[in-house]
């Protein structure tokens, strides 16, 4: 039988996951936005990026990816991106930033 003290240290053990789900075409118009989403659940140890439908991404997106995984980085929490697309996933492979990324 578990008592009290095993449930909270069994919660504490599993991370909570928010999944934020992407779309469209990532450019510098769009960094507030991508910002504000990855980072909105302040509760999430990790934060999944899901890219199945994003069409499009640009360096400076990629930058601003690099910036949000910092900032989560810095309060002990991560940022997983799911689901990427061949033609974005080449984007990462071309700029030799896929194993930066903990990318599924």
């Amino acid at each position: 039988m578990s008592t009290d003290e095993d449930l909270a240290a069994d919660q504490h053990a599993r991370p909570r996951t928010e999944v934020v789900r992407l779309w469209g075409e990532y450019d510098s118009s769009r960094h507030r936005e991508l910002r504000e989403h990855l980072l909105a659940d302040s509760t999430a140890t990790v934060v999944i990026g899901d890219m199945s439908r994003v069409v499009f991404l640009d360096s400076t997106t990629l930058s601003a990816l690099l910036r949000i995984q910092e900032a989560l980085g810095r309060e002990g929490r991560r940022l997983v991106l799911d689901n990427v697309p061949p033609p974005v996933r080449k984007v990462f492979e071309l700029t030799d930033l896929l194993a930066t990324f903990d990318v599924l």
